[in-house]
């Protein structure tokens, strides 16, 4: 910008004194033309209309150089100017965006950081014993231990007749929900929702924040990435099973909108297939997601 300007100081420069040369050098050249015809003379009268003519003359010659100096002058100067606007307002809007950055980032790091707290805080202590105490991602990987050994290993007596019996991948997938979401939802989420659901819910509201203030695809996939990164395998596979129950529909439209963002996004593409019962599962209710370790 200060180089624009100097630039333009320059020119205003070269302008003046083009004006100025022209203006010089047609006095000059008209004296000399008025003086050969005898207009100014020591021993003759003055000839007041050839005076007159020169006065005229002069006067017409410097106003329309000065007036058409002055024009170039007014125009540079607004082209000057609107371009000094213009780099004003690009400046303003650069500074805009890197504060919204900034705030943005300062937001999102400080949920992540408070998501880590949510899970540290998270406890159960079995019989009051604290040896038997399991805190924050303990308690996260017992829970997990807890559902799928105690509750999905009953369903492997039907994994041949699902194969066999159902028509399609499709129902095969369904019905197996069905069968697991019948321990999830009646009864083991509930005795865990203190911790459970307000885990899950301020998960939610962090990728809505990225959703919300992100507008580019990249920029959106760089920041879940992140949230990602910081998943456990046990955040990862709870998540996958909560996706799959009533609890991530939304209430007004009654869609699963939760698994369908996470399933745009790839959140779950890291999962271990350790605790997921059967892939089929992941095949239907997350088609776009990319799974590396399934």
């Amino acid at each position: 910008m200060m180089s624009n300007l100097l630039k333009e100081e320059k020119i205003v420069l070269v302008v003046f004194w083009i004006t100025v040369s022209f203006s010089s050098i047609g006095i000059l050249l008209s004296s000399v033309i008025f003086i050969l015809k005898g207009a100014f003379s020591t021993t003759a009268d003055i000839n007041s209309d050839l005076v007159s003519s020169f006065g005229s003359l002069v006067g017409g010659l410097f106003g329309t150089v000065l007036t058409l100096g002055v024009a170039i002058l007014v125009l540079l100067t607004y082209k000057s100017q609107s371009r000094e606007l213009h780099e004003t307002v690009s400046i303003a809007r650069e500074q805009s965006d890197t504060l919204n950055l900034q705030r943005f980032e300062s937001t999102y790091f400080g949920m992540l950081s408070h998501l880590k707290s949510i899970i540290n805080s998270m406890r159960y202590t079995s019989d009051g014993l604290p040896q038997s105490t399991l805190v924050g991602p303990d308690y996260l990987h017992a829970t997990l231990q807890d559902f799928y050994g105690q509750h999905i290993k009953d369903t492997d007596q039907f994994a041949v007749n699902w194969k066999t019996d159902l028509p399609s991948r499709k129902d095969m997938a369904k019905q197996i929900n069905n069968l697991i979401m019948e321990t999830w939802e009646n009864g083991f989420f509930d005795d865990k929702s203190h911790f459970l659901g307000h885990y899950f819910r301020y998960l939610y509201n962090i990728i809505k924040l990225v959703l919300a203030e992100r507008k580019s695809e990249k920029d959106r996939k760089k920041y879940l990435g992140i949230l990602q990164a910081q998943m456990s395998n046990d955040e990862l596979c709870l998540l996958f099973y909560n996706l799959l129950s009533r609890y991530s529909f939304n209430k007004t439209t009654g869609k699963p909108m939760f698994r369908k963002i996470v399933d745009k996004y790839g959140l779950l593409e890291n999962i271990n297939s350790q605790y997921i019962f059967n892939k089929v599962l992941a095949d239907e209710y997350f088609p776009k997601t990319k799974f590396h370790y399934l």
